[in-house]
C-alpha cells in the first residue's frame, strides 16, 4: 500500500558511584501510564507490504554541578542548516534507550532531549521535498532488564518516548532487544498503540505470528523508498515470546518484494552493529543504505559496502541522521554516488584537530562550569568553532555529480542552541510531575553479613580531619545540591551518582539518604544518625562500620578497609555517556592532598 508522508511533523539509574574519591592507601590509622493516542492518519494502506505515503577537583557523581543555563547558548540561536539542494529526506533516529533529555552532567553531555528533536525537525523538514522520519530501535529502555524498583519510572518515560516519537512524526520503528525489558506483550501494545508502524522481516511472536511487517515503501513526493526491518539474531537470544530467523534470507525476500514495486531506493534498518550491517549488505548487494541501529559511533562518515553505503546516528537521540536522495527517476539503481564524497579530506583534518583539542581538554584539571582556567575557555572555544566549521564545511562542500542517481548524508548532533519545540518542553515538565507523583520513600536494605554496612561521611571525619578538609574542597563533598537544585534527588536516573552506598546493604536507598543506625554491642555499642549524602569516603573505601569499630590490626595496620580505589570503580559514573572527558589519572590528583595522598 502506499502512503504519502511528504510533511510529518534519561539515562540509566547507575546503580552506585563507585567512584576515585581517595586513591589508594589512604593512611586509615585509628576511626570512630497509559498508551499515548495514535497520530492523525497519514495515508490509506494496500498491498502486501504497507507503504506509507531521535571540576575542578570533581570526578564524581556528575563530574560537578550542571553548568548554568546561562554558560549554554540560547534555544534558537543556532541556525538548522541544509546541505545540498532540496530532495527527499530520510530522518534517522537511533534508539532513544528512554532519554528524554540529557543528563547534564557536564558541558561535555548536554546533547539531544526530546525538545530539541521535534525542534530540529520540524525546522529541517521545511528544506525537505518530502520527509520521513524512522527509529532504528531501542527506543523504550537503556537497559535489557529492569530493576523492580524503577519500573514504574521507566514505564512513565517509555510512555513520553512514544509521545516524543508521535510529535517527531515517526513512521516506523525496528526493535532492539532492551524494547522488550517488560516483555513482548508490553512492547507491542504500548507502540501500536501509539500509531508507529514495527518493521522486522525476521522477528516474530512465538507461535509464528509476524510481529510487524517485513518492509514498508514510502512515497516522498514521487521517489519511492523502500524501508526493511531487521535485527541481528545475536541480540535476541534469550528473549521469552520471541522468534528470530536468518536476516539474509528475510533481507533477499523483501528486496525481491521492494524491486517488484519498483522503488527507488532500498534502506535497511538493521538492529545490529557496524560489522554485522556490512555482512548483510555484502551478503544482499542490492540494499543502497545500511542504518546501523546498535552500538552506532559517533560519526557523520559513510562506510561504503560494495556498491551501498553504512549510515549512523549516535543513539539517545544525541545525533539525528539526514539522508538526502537525488533519485533522478531512476528504479532501483545499481548504486547511488555520495555526493559529500569531495569533502572527506577537509572534514578528516578538521576531525584530527578537533581529536587534538579534546586530547588537551581531557587532560587538563576538570573544572566546575563558569570557573575554567583561561587556556581550558580557550581551548573550548576553539573546539566550538572547529565543530562549527566542520558543520559549516559538511554543508557547503558538495560535489552532485552531472547524472545518475546521488545521495548526502549527515550525522548532525543536537548541540544546544537549536530551537526547541514547545509542546516538548511541556511534555518534559508533566514528566517531570507526573515521576514526582510516583516517589515513595523505600527502606534502606538491612546491612551485610556480619552486620556490614555504611555509617556516612561525618563518622569518618572524627578520626581522619586532614583528608577531611581535602574532601570538603572537591565537588564530591557537595554533589547531592546538583540534585537538590535541580529537583531530581528522589530521580532513579541520578541519584546514584550522588550519594554514599546506593541500594547496598546498610546503604541509602531512594528518598532515605540519612536515618539512625547503630554499630558495636555491648560497651562498644555506638547510635548516631548517619547522613549517606553526597559522594563520601566509602563510595571508594567500601562501608566503614567494621573499620570504625577495629580500624587496626594487631601490628597496627588499618584493616576493614579498602585502600585502593582503582579506575574501574570510576567509571561506573564517569562513563562515556556522563562524563566523555574523564581521565584517571589527571581527576584522581584533584581529591589527593595533605593527609589523603599515595602511598608506595
Amino acid at each position: 500500500m502506499n502512503v504519502d508522508t511528504t510533511s510529518p511533523t534519561l539515562r540509566s539509574g547507575l546503580s552506585l558511584l563507585l567512584l576515585a574519591l581517595f586513591f589508594t592507601a589512604l593512611g586509615l590509622s585509628a576511626c570512630p501510564s497509559s498508551t499515548p493516542a495514535p497520530p492523525e492518519d497519514k495515508g490509506a494502506t494496500s498491498g502486501a507490504a504497507k507503504t506509507s505515503q531521535a571540576s575542578t577537583t570533581q570526578a564524581a557523581a556528575t563530574d560537578d554541578a550542571k553548568p548554568n543555563e546561562d554558560l549554554l547558548p540560547a534555544p534558537g540561536s543556532r541556525e538548522v542548516k541544509d546541505a545540498g539542494p532540496p530532495a527527499p529526506t530520510l530522518f534517522i533516529l537511533s534508539g532513544l534507550k528512554g532519554y528524554l533529555e540529557p543528563c547534564g552532567c557536564t558541558l561535555d553531555v548536554q546533547v539531544g532531549g526530546i525538545d530539541r528533536i521535534a525542534g530540529y525537525l520540524a525546522e529541517a523538514e521545511k528544506a525537505a521535498t518530502g520527509a520521513l522520519v524512522v527509529d532504528a530501535g531501542n527506543m523504550l529502555f537503556e537497559l535489557p532488564e529492569l530493576e523492580s524498583h524503577r519500573i514504574e519510572q521507566d514505564k512513565l518515560k517509555a510512555t513520553y518516548v512514544l509521545k516524543a516519537h508521535q510529535a517527531f512524526g515517526t513512521t516506523s520503528t525496528t526493535p532492539g532487544p532492551n524494547d522488550f525489558a517488560l516483555g513482548a506483550r508490553y512492547y507491542l501494545d504500548q507502540v501500536r498503540g501509539a500509531g508507529i508502524e514495527i518493521l522486522a522481516a525476521n522477528l516474530k511472536e512465538e507461535g509464528d505470528v509476524p510481529l510487524g511487517l517485513p518492509h514498508m515503501v514510502h512515497d516522498l513526493k514521487g521517489t519511492r523508498v523502500g524501508v526493511i526491518g531487521l535485527v541481528d539474531p545475536n541480540l535476541f537470544v534469550g528473549i521469552e515470546g520471541l522468534e528470530v530467523s536468518d536476516p539474509v534470507e528475510a533481507a533477499k525476500a523483501s528486496v525481491e518484494a521492494l524491486q517488484k514495486e519498483k522503488v527507488h531506493a532500498i534502506v535497511a534498518v538493521y538492529h545490529a552493529n557496524l560489522a554485522a550491517t556490512k555482512a548483510l549488505m555484502e551478503a544482499v548487494p542490492e540494499i543502497h543504505f545500511g542504518v546501523v541501529g546498535s552500538d552506532p559511533r559517533e560519526t557523520d562518515q559513510v562506510d561504503q559496502v560494495g556498491d551501498g553505503f553504512t549510515l549512523e546516528a549516535l543513539d539517545q537521540g544525541r545525533y539525528l541522521g539526514i539522508l538526502k536522495l537525488y533519485t533522478r527517476g531512476q528504479a532501483s539503481p545499481k548504486t547511488f554516488a555520495n555526493a559529500r564524497a569531495g569533502s572527506k579530506a577537509e572534514l578528516e583534518r578538521i576531525d584530527r584537530r578537533i581529536a587534538q583539542i579534546e586530547g588537551q581538554i581531557k587532560r587538563m584539571p576538570p573544572a566546575t562550569p563558569g570557573n575554567e582556567p583561561p587556556m581550558l575557555k580557550t581551548l573550548r572555544q576553539q573546539l566550538t568553532d572547529l565543530k562549527a566549521r566542520k558543520q559549516t564545511a559538511s554543508a557547503e562542500a558538495i560535489e552532485m555529480p552531472e547524472s545518475g542517481p546521488a545521495f548526502i548524508y549527515r550525522a548532525v548532533p543536537l548541540e544546544p542552541g537549536y530551537p526547541l519545540s514547545e509542546e516538548m518542553t511541556a511534555a518534559l515538565a508533566s514528566y517531570e510531575k507526573e515521576r514526582k507523583a510516583l516517589v515513595k520513600p523505600l527502606p534502606p536494605l538491612p546491612p551485610g553479613e556480619d552486620g556490614v554496612q555504611y555509617i556516612g561521611t561525618a563518622q569518618c571525619a572524627t578520626c581522619h580531619p586532614k583528608p577531611m578538609a581535602v574532601w570538603e574542597k572537591t565537588a564530591h563533598s557537595h554533589a547531592i545540591k546538583t540534585l537538590k537544585r535541580e529537583d531530581k534527588v528522589t530521580d532513579h536516573d541520578c541519584v546514584g551518582c550522588h550519594v554514599v552506598g546506593y541500594r547496598e546493604p546498610g546503604g541509602s536507598n531512594l528518598g532515605t539518604l540519612s536515618y539512625p543506625t547503630s554499630i558495636g554491642e555491648g560497651d562498644a555499642r555506638r547510635a548516631f544518625t548517619k547522613n549517606l549524602e553526597d559522594v563520601g569516603c566509602e563510595v571508594c573505601h567500601g562501608p566503614g562500620s567494621q573499620h570504625a569499630l577495629a580500624p587496626v590490626s594487631a601490628d597496627g595496620k588499618p584493616q576493614h578497609i579498602q585502600r585502593e580505589a582503582p579506575e574501574r570503580l570510576c567509571v561506573n559514573c564517569h562513563n562515556s555517556q556522563h562524563s566523555p572527558k574523564f581521565n584517571y589519572p589527571v581527576y584522581i590528583e584533584q581529591v589527593l592532598g595533605e593527609g589523603h595522598a599515595r602511598r608506595p
